[in-house]
């Protein structure tokens, strides 16, 4: 039986998630609920057994870690703490998957849902059973990558994803913390074993007791919402309601409430821990009282509620009041329960709309729900004889009654948060039942009660709510009462206020929160009613804004957190990748070794020059090194005269490698050859005087033009130019040469030149140059592809005198796309000296054009003559009135476009012709606009760029318009005849916005002023009629209606 409390959850999650399509949706509820059900009875079986009867059992599996000095069995322990836990969390688990079955009837992912609650039942019930902390720690574990699953469980929203990723994150912090603290227990004790580490508690040294307990209050902390770890609770509401319910009343967030309670023999030992958890549950009590009091989400202020409640817990704790915390915890998981679901009920009926300032006025179509809800809040409240009132209105009577500065501190505090907590219940339910509807007039159409898989755990829960405090106070908390007799929990004697709380507080502080929260809350109402337009205007000024808007954002605790902790752990972790990940390990690793393998590789290559006078400086320092050493070798002893002669050895290599003796034209002579050589050519081509002239335009005939090699093979190619910039700086500082860019995407490339290399590539990478440089092809193409899909290569270094010989060689040879003149002249690759601006100059000034030359030259050239572009696929030609036009169409340059028309190819599934009859004329035309109206000329215009900037119409399309007045009847030009050469148009477009709609159905016909008038009245869309009219159609519009214009 006890062994079935464990197998049936898992049972049910198994079956509903991998075989959900076998047995269907109903199959998977039936399973899941059922295992749930039957695990409850029995849970409640074994309450009164172990319980009521103060019998322990432990139940050992096998052992799980088995070692010399540290062993942990997988084990089970059923003891008064562990059946209490039991109780609501099995309880609040089956009604929520009955409560589900109805909620969640119309999701798709039914099968995935159940299983994930199964699972989250599951690991909440190895948590409260194990029994040590590293089987706890499992079920701890296992219950936030639940709450992840089910809070992300709508994961195409991006909120919800958020949520989940928070609520995750977050525990995380708690999880290291509690990770410490059992290695110092383990480190401490030698074992995580309950029994084992409590009975060894109190030999333990404070200090360490001190460090354990912190490090189990933070784990707490983040798993049950205290200040500091609060901010994923509510933003969990993005998931489905029923999961709020389940994680908000009875699992994930009474874990670490838990987790204290357990380790109260450990922590009875430490006052410090004890005063830590007192003003934290404070803190926490009314920090979220006032951050619920201004939120408008009705989920979000029941999930501060159980924060505030939570904080209520902790309190307890830190008055070593447990059995007090376990039973308030056990009241907070029915009426929290409630609340939920019953949140959830309205939330169902009213549309999705979580937000109750839109609701209003649903007391007369959501009885039920005003029910259960008025119930739950009134237990919330701690009203009395409601389950609330039996535990909570005890742990502020207890904090009074321990009679120290910070209990009593407490007490006002915790009273403070009371009366908040009161305040923002009646808010609730006053905006969501009693005042007037104030929501849309289509979420009370549909507003209903919900069916009986959602009512009937409403009903279970409201009599929790109503009977359980009352009937199982003297077993908890009665004076006498022998409940944890069998020691799951221990309180230190001296810390013992049981009967101090019950007979030495007086009846006045035992009445002031009761009265304190009916008083306020009566002021509240009053005030709502009477004063609403005072408190709107003080809203409305900016102290009330400020004011709101502070406590609606949560005391600004999120923007501290990302302010000035994310931001400074991201920068943090940036920068630790940047100088340790990138930088020292990049450096000794593997990049480091590699390129300083590659610099050693091209330094000792440099030493086989092919110079003597290199190769005699090498045999001359051999020849010394050797004198020294037999010199020496007589006086001296034999170790120190080898290691000194290897000092020398290295210093002279480390010399030669790092100075370049070799001349500059024999290396690079040198890289010829060995260029030759990998190319195949033949060798002594290089040297003798039969190597082919270079061609070279007219511009530089009569200057002597040096011989070089006839190979095209770069000297270096840097593959991925983005990655390696720094190396392409350091590799051409200094040098001057030609370069090949290479877009890998489509092979294209351009061929340049420059002085100074290193400058230049510079340019290339800065994106200021590359913007107000493109009217270069090559920068247009970087900003447009990246530099990531660019390999740079060099092709040559050269003399600064050779570049534009070279670079002429380079374009000849290569063809490069990119390279918008076919021939080297660009004053950037070279800067010419006075001698020979001045020849070019003589030079240019000699030119004869012929007269086609200079018709080339004029604007009406080729360039500006109107271009016809045919799609081979389709058909369909279009005419433009240029190349620019073209090119911009074609997404290339008008250089392009000329070479596409002389070659006579297609282009890109494009054919391109320009003939002399075209429809356009060579010369600038005048346009005519002609009134529609009264056939007056509006505008005359001289050319048709002037029309079509007058229009603010593209000049293309306006050329299209006036030539193809038949196919462009579509245009856009809505008032005017257009008339070009005095030659009028057949194309005419109404100025008159009113329309006629005929009705077949109803056999008559309307006159609208506008389209928008008749979309509105008709409920058709506006784009719609536009597009029927563009059409003229004749056929009816949703065979219903004949829509013209008039």
């Amino acid at each position: 039986m006890y062994l079935s409390i464990l197998i049936l959850p898992l049972l049910g999650s198994i079956v509903s998630g991998f075989f959900g399509r076998r047995v269907g949706v109903t199959g998977a509820h039936i399973i899941s609920s059922s295992s749930i059900i039957i695990t409850t009875i029995l849970a409640i079986i074994i309450f009164f057994e172990v319980g009521l009867n103060n019998i322990s059992l432990f139940i050992n599996l096998f052992r799980w870690i088995d070692s010399e000095w540290f062993n942990i069995i997988w084990g089970f322990q059923f003891d008064s703490l562990t059946v209490s836990m039991l109780i609501p969390v099995l309880i609040i688990s089956s009604l929520v998957h009955i409560y589900s079955i109805g909620y969640m009837s119309t999701d798709p992912h039914n099968q995935r849902f159940f299983s994930y609650l199964s699972l989250f039942t599951f690991m909440m019930i190895i948590l409260v059973t194990g029994n040590n902390y590293l089987l706890m720690f499992v079920g701890w574990e296992g219950v936030g990558v639940c709450s992840y699953l089910l809070i992300s469980f709508w994961f195409t929203r991006i909120a919800a994803n958020q949520s989940s990723m928070s609520a995750f994150l977050t525990n995380r912090v708690g999880d290291c913390f509690l990770t410490i603290g059992m290695f110092a227990i383990l480190w401490s004790i030698g074992n995580l074993d309950y029994s084992t580490v409590f009975s060894l508690a109190p030999y333990l040294n404070e200090n360490t007791i001190i460090i354990i307990g912190i490090c189990l209050l933070i784990g707490a902390m983040a798993k049950s919402s205290q200040v500091g770890l609060h901010v994923w609770l509510p933003m969990a509401m993005e998931g489905p309601t029923p999961v709020s319910a389940l994680i908000h009343a009875a699992t994930m967030v009474t874990a670490g409430v838990y987790l204290l309670m357990r380790s109260s023999p450990l922590i009875e030992y430490s006052s410090t821990i004890l005063l830590l958890c007192l003003w934290l549950g404070a803190i926490t009590t009314v920090f979220s009282s006032l951050v619920g009091f201004f939120q408008q989400d009705i989920k979000k202020v029941i999930a501060y509620s159980t924060m505030s409640q939570l904080g209520m817990m902790v309190i307890a704790v830190g008055l070593s009041s447990y059995n007090l915390a376990l039973f308030h915890l056990i009241n907070h998981a029915f009426y929290k329960g409630l609340l939920f679901l019953g949140a959830g009920a309205v939330i169902h009926a009213m549309a999705d709309n979580q937000d109750f300032r839109k609701y209003g006025g649903l007391i007369s179509f959501l009885p039920l729900s005003y029910s259960v809800i008025l119930i739950a809040s009134l237990s919330l409240v701690a009203f009395p004889f409601m389950t609330g009132f039996y535990s909570k209105d005890f742990i502020l009577e207890s904090a009074y009654g321990q009679y120290c500065f910070s209990s009593i501190t407490v007490y006002i505090i915790a009273t403070i948060g009371a009366i908040f907590t009161t305040l923002y219940s009646v808010k609730v339910l006053y905006l969501t039942f009693l005042s007037p509807a104030s929501g849309p007039l289509a979420s009370y159409h549909k507003a209903h009660e919900s069916d009986i898989f959602m009512s009937l755990p409403l009903i279970i829960l409201a009599v929790f709510s109503i009977f359980f405090g009352f009937l199982t106070k003297d077993i908890f908390i009665g004076l006498g009462s022998g409940f944890f007799i069998d020691n799951s929990i221990f309180i230190h004697p001296e810390h013992e206020i049981t009967i101090d709380t019950e007979f030495g507080v007086s009846t006045f502080w035992k009445l002031l929160p009761f009265v304190f929260t009916v008083s306020f809350s009566i002021i509240a109402l009053t005030l709502s009613e009477f004063l609403s337009e005072s408190i709107l205007n003080f809203k409305l000024t900016r102290l009330g804004y400020t004011i709101f808007g502070f406590f609606n954002q949560r005391f600004l605790v999120e923007f501290f957190y990302n302010k000035y902790i994310t931001n400074a752990v991201l920068n943090l972790g940036g920068q630790s990748v940047k100088v340790l990940d990138k930088g020292a390990i990049e450096l000794l690793g593997p990049w480091g070794l590699e390129k300083s393998l590659v610099n050693s590789s091209k330094n000792l290559n440099k030493l086989s020059s092919g110079v003597v006078t290199n190769y005699a400086l090498y045999i001359l320092i051999g020849f010394i090194s050797y004198l020294f050493f037999i010199t020496l070798l007589p006086y001296q002893d034999i170790n120190l005269l080898m290691r000194l002669s290897v000092l020398v050895l290295i210093c002279s290599a480390g010399i030669l490698v790092q100075t370049n003796y070799t001349n500059t034209s024999h290396s690079d002579a040198t890289r010829k050859l060995t260029n030759k050589l990998n190319t195949g050519l033949n060798i002594t081509s290089l040297h003798v005087s039969k190597t082919s002239d270079i061609q070279t335009p007219s511009l530089y005939k009569g200057v002597q033009v040096r011989k070089f090699s006839s190979s095209a093979s770069p000297i270096i190619t840097y593959s991925n130019a983005k990655e390696v910039k720094s190396s392409i700086y350091a590799d051409n500082k200094g040098r001057s040469g030609i370069y090949l860019w290479t877009n890998k995407l489509n092979d294209k490339k351009y061929v340049g030149s420059s002085q100074d290399l290193k400058q230049r590539f510079k340019d290339y990478f800065d994106n200021y140059y590359l913007n107000n440089s493109k009217g270069s092809i090559i920068c247009k193409a970087l900003l447009k592809n990246g530099h990531e899909n660019f390999s740079l290569s060099i092709l040559e270094y050269c003399n600064i005198e050779d570049l534009i010989t070279r670079e002429q060689y380079y374009l000849d040879t290569l063809k490069p796309d990119y390279n918008i003149l076919s021939f080297a002249r660009s004053s950037k690759g070279y800067l010419h000296t006075d001698e020979s601006k001045t020849l070019m100059s003589l030079i240019r000034n000699e030119w004869e054009f012929t007269p086609e030359h200079l018709n080339s030259f004029s604007v009406e050239s080729v360039r500006n003559k109107p271009t016809t572009v045919t799609n081979i696929s389709t058909g369909e030609i279009t005419t433009y009135s240029s190349m620019g036009e073209v090119a911009k169409f074609l997404d290339v340059s008008v250089t392009t476009i000329r070479e596409i028309l002389n070659s006579n190819d297609p282009y890109k599934g494009y054919l391109l012709s320009q003939t002399e009859d075209s429809k356009f004329s060579s010369k600038a035309q005048s346009v005519k606009l002609i009134h529609i109206k009264d056939s007056s000329i509006i505008k005359e215009f001289p050319t048709v760029q002037k029309a079509a900037e007058f229009l603010n119409v593209d000049r293309s399309t306006l050329n299209n318009i006036i030539n193809n007045p038949k196919k462009n009847n579509t245009g856009i030009v809505d008032e005017y005849y257009i008339s070009k050469l005095d030659k009028h148009i057949e194309y005419v477009r109404s100025n008159s916005k009113a329309i006629e709609v005929t009705d077949l159905e109803l056999n008559s016909t309307i006159v609208y002023s506008s389209i928008t008038e008749a979309a509105n009245a008709l409920g058709i869309n506006k784009g719609s009629i536009s597009m029927y009219l563009k059409g003229n159609s004749t056929s009816p519009y949703k065979k219903r209606y004949i829509i013209k214009r008039i």
